[in-house]
């Protein structure tokens, strides 16, 4: 009975947050160029559109995950939630704080679990479309939200929350850009090299 209750609840919560609109707030920006800032302002409308979006709630719920014990009904919640593990920002409203930094190697971005910043390497995001972006900004906003992965590469380790929803995130936000012109989707998507987040990006 208590356990029949306890998925009342969550579904309910989930429910109740579901028609919810979340917005994106970056609390700060250190250290960005002109274009710095017009890549994370696109990617951040990506972002917004694609939370926003029914069918990308749907799939979350309907995906499976590695890594964790959490349900996809938790997981979503936590999204809609939208209450990160630093102060200063607002309960559901994906808020960041961003640092730029330059250094020639694989890192894509990475941030901490004490740290309220994410690092963007801007050897890697620069030569990024608005879409790959976003999914690497979702991707270390998740860890934010207490999603983690394997510090080091496991074959499971792109099935796991923040791996696996960054993607989706990215190739939802091509399908967006291209608006189902599917020569334009292939464009963009052929811009997806080898220094995927899977190889890169790190908590």
């Amino acid at each position: 009975m208590r356990l029949a209750l306890l998925a009342f609840a969550l579904f309910f919560s989930v429910q109740s947050f579901a028609q919810a609109r979340i917005k994106t707030n970056v609390l700060n920006l250190r250290y960005a160029t002109a274009k710095d800032k017009t890549r994370n302002a696109a990617a951040f409308k990506h972002i917004e559109s694609i939370v926003n979006n029914e069918t990308f709630r749907s799939k979350i719920l309907n995906l499976t995950y590695t890594q964790t014990t959490t349900t996809p009904e938790e997981i979503l919640a936590s999204i809609l939630k939208a209450e990160e593990n630093f102060s200063g920002g607002t309960r559901g409203v994906i808020d960041m704080f961003l640092e730029m930094y330059y250094e020639e190697e694989g890192a894509i971005g990475f941030t901490y679990a004490n740290d309220p910043y994410v690092y963007l390497n801007r050897w890697v995001q620069s030569s990024y479309t608005p879409m790959e972006t976003a999914g690497n900004l979702f991707h270390e906003w998740l860890h934010k939200l207490g999603h983690t992965h394997s510090f080091e590469w496991t074959e499971d380790r792109k099935d796991s929350v923040p791996y696996k929803l960054g993607y989706l995130l990215r190739d939802m936000a091509v399908e967006e850009a291209s608006k189902g012109d599917p020569l334009m989707k292939e464009m963009m998507s052929k811009s997806f090299d080898s220094r995927g987040m899977e190889e890169c990006s790190h908590y």
